[in-house]
């Protein structure tokens, strides 16, 4: 039953309808954005999984120079060595490789001579690259590749030059070419000097304090009391927890330090 003689008061079911139309076209405009949000999400999942398949391929240039093109695979044995396995057929010891790319990582070898024993051993160790640039800095691969972890500046060349120790003698050289760098590793080396001293400083002050840490006088017997007396400084008696504060004071300027030659590296590169 409608109510038609008032219909200010009891509406005439138009009002109504409208609204639940409007509801309707706003379900329907939702479910379409919900079907084109889904289909863009498919589209671009697709074609970043296009352009890594159809990535650069792997590469890998032989001691002797020859380059080859195809699949890389870096083999970790349960020794630790490492070994390469070229399209799933061919296998190259570090000591054949020169360079390669594997996931678009790149790698070098390093060709080492020890003496154990008046013994020369020689071994190859795997570089992996960090650092892209004029300057380029090296990590060495030790464990399983996948488990990389942390990143350590193992390794520098310079201009594709002969691999050197990542040190601070090693970079001033290579740097001293541009004033910028040299001045960063310059203001480093000064920091591990610092560090340096104060860690020194904290290891004698330790040592003595441990020395000096009974009371320079034997205990008293008075009556049934056993007393010490301790006429010592505040400073002589606490020589090994002050040491303590300078060693952990000391840790500051060297990790600015060492973070100072990272730094001198990236300025390097940016010319």
């Amino acid at each position: 039953m409608e109510f038609r003689l008032f219909p200010h008061i009891f509406g005439n079911g138009r009002g109504t309808e409208k609204k639940n139309q409007s509801y309707e076209d706003f379900r329907k405009m939702r479910r379409r954005a919900a079907g084109f949000t889904a289909l863009a999400i498919y589209f671009l999942w697709g074609l970043a999984t296009v352009c890594a398949q159809n990535g650069p391929p792997d590469s890998l240039t032989l001691a002797n120079g020859e380059a080859l093109t195809g699949k890389v695979r870096l083999i970790t044995l349960s020794t630790g060595n490492h070994y390469i396995k070229f399209n799933d057929q061919k296998r190259y010891e570090l000591k054949e490789i020169k360079s390669f790319t594997n996931h678009q990582q790149y790698f070098i070898t390093l060709k080492t001579l020890h003496v154990i024993n008046k013994k020369p051993i020689f071994e190859t160790l795997l570089l992996r690259r960090i650092v892209r640039g004029d300057i380029e800095v090296y990590s060495e691969v030790k464990n399983n590749p996948e488990n990389l972890g942390s990143p350590s500046y193992d390794y520098f060349r310079k201009l594709n030059g002969t691999p050197q120790k990542f040190n601070y003698n090693n970079l001033a050289e290579a740097l001293k070419d541009r004033p910028n760098s040299y001045k960063v590793i310059k203001k480093g080396k000064r920091l591990r000097k610092i560090g340096t001293g104060l860690l020194f400083s904290s290891i004698v002050l330790m040592t003595v304090g441990v020395a000096q840490s009974f009371p320079s006088k034997p205990p008293e017997i008075v009556g049934f009391k056993i007393t010490t007396v301790d006429n010592r400084s505040f400073f002589t008696r606490n020589k090994a927890f002050i040491g303590a504060g300078v060693a952990l004071a000391a840790s500051l300027p060297m990790l600015l330090s060492a973070n100072n030659l990272i730094k001198a590296v990236k300025l390097y590169n940016k010319k």
